[in-house]
């Protein structure tokens, strides 16, 4: 769908969505929101939150090595 599209692209851009938010960008109910964002999760392509979404799941406390090193990559470049 092109709504799933543009939640992504949102991600990728931002990180972080919040529900409210892209209820008005996308002129939607949240409750259409919130099933959009459980579709996308079931997929795995982002990781549901209070509220929103997220590209980084906010559940894990302490992440593997290899995964830390994919996160902030141009702030530790720098």
């Amino acid at each position: 769908m092109k709504r799933h599209q543009i939640i992504l692209d949102i991600l990728a851009r931002e990180k972080h969505v919040e529900v409210v938010d892209l209820c008005e960008q996308l002129n939607v109910s949240a409750v259409t929101i919130r099933k959009d964002l459980r579709l996308l999760e079931e997929k795995g392509l982002l990781f549901r939150t209070h509220g929103g979404a997220s590209l980084e799941n906010p559940y894990i406390n302490e992440r593997a090595v290899g995964e830390k090193e994919k996160i902030s990559v141009e702030e530790k470049k720098e």
